[in-house]
């Protein structure tokens, strides 16, 4: 299904947290999760997700490997050439935990 050839982006998964500053509010913070190689690739167009929860411009898809000690969700972020991008869905492709599938969507705070 997936030629391990197109693995070529290295990605770190992050996970947000709030940490507190110096002003007595919070600023957040990512802390990297785990790094793995991915196939990622743009969107051509523009594709919307829509879910109940959210609404939201998905600009890449990520195809990675299933690690099962690494726990990847919508709550999770992806960052990769400097780019970071946000968890939109994960999918377990087919349901067999070989490979997951990333819906992104292009941080527009990136940094």
């Amino acid at each position: 299904m997936i030629d391990i050839g197109e693995m070529r982006h290295r990605v770190i998964i992050q996970a947000l947290a709030e940490v507190p500053d110096a002003d007595v509010g919070i600023t957040p913070a990512f802390t990297d999760v785990a790094t793995l190689w991915a196939k990622l690739e743009p969107f051509k167009g523009v594709h919307y997700f829509e879910t109940k929860e959210i609404s939201a411009e998905i600009t890449a898809k990520a195809t990675l490997r299933y690690y099962p000690e690494y726990t990847i969700t919508a709550e999770n972020w992806l960052k990769c050439d400097g780019i970071r991008y946000r968890i939109r869905s994960v999918r377990n492709i087919l349901k067999h935990n070989e490979w997951i599938e990333l819906m992104l969507e292009e941080d527009a705070n990136n940094a």
